[in-house]
């Protein structure tokens, strides 16, 4: 008896050790993947506000002379530094006034052509930049959008919607798809996934589905909400990825 005491007192022993060795190893797991998310949210987010401050300065010098846009090409071909801005483009009452580079693809009938109407509901209560999307252009190719309403002012009709400056973005962008495939590299499934609507779509996302209890990080951008989902692709409890 005695013999079989100490036995039993060896495995509960053994089993409260592989416990403890789980338990810290999920917690390692957990503030790691925590850390990177955190990261990668405030990387996007930066670069969404980049953007969508582009959109800005495009709407500033339309309400310099709304009746003249004659240096959009030049402006535009400046704002375009980057090799993930696909185009640039100013609507009016809804439809394209300026695209550049010329040629490039329009957007597709969506959400976001509806906010871009001069009688939209959405767009009459919205003067701050958003971003938007995926949406999809007519090309077949996917982007997001950051978008500027712009404004004109009559001292008789107060403000006219004027239109919008667009930004049109790569999906992903180059510095995202690095980041993400870094982590899938490292055994990490994800997904990031926009909020402009009622659904969650996705924007990006890994080989391996991400897991029922992934860690999920908020990304405020402007308007809006992006959710990006990480998860250890071998779980939470695997010492080693």
């Amino acid at each position: 008896q005695m013999v079989l005491s100490v036995f039993l007192g060896a495995v509960l022993l053994s089993c409260c050790l592989i416990a403890a060795i789980e338990w810290d190893t999920y917690q390692h797991n957990h503030a790691e993947v925590e850390h990177f998310a955190k990261q990668i949210a405030q990387s996007v987010g930066r670069s969404a506000d980049g953007y969508t401050q582009r959109a800005k300065i495009l709407s500033e010098l339309v309400l310099l002379n709304p009746q003249d846009i004659s240096w959009f090409d030049r402006t535009a071909a400046a704002l375009r530094d980057d090799s993930e801005v696909l185009s640039l483009q100013l609507y009016r009452e809804g439809n394209p006034a300026a695209v550049y580079p010329p040629g490039a693809p329009l957007m597709e009938d969506s959400g976001l052509q509806e906010y871009l109407r001069p009688d939209s509901a959405d767009a009459a209560n919205a003067s701050e930049a958003m971003l938007y999307g995926p949406i999809r252009l007519k090309n077949g190719s996917l982007s997001i959008a950051a978008v500027q309403p712009v404004y004109t002012y009559d001292r008789v009709k107060g403000f006219q919607r004027w239109g919008a400056a667009v930004v049109l973005l790569r999906v992903p962008t180059a510095q995202m798809q690095a980041n993400f495939n870094r982590m899938e590299a490292n055994g990490y499934a994800f997904s990031l996934q926009s909020l402009n609507t009622d659904d969650e779509e996705v924007i990006l996302h890994s080989v391996q589905p991400v897991g029922k209890e992934p860690i999920r990080e908020v990304i405020p951008v402007p308007n809006g909400r992006w959710i990006l989902e990480m998860q250890p692709v071998q779980g939470w409890f695997a010492r080693s990825r």
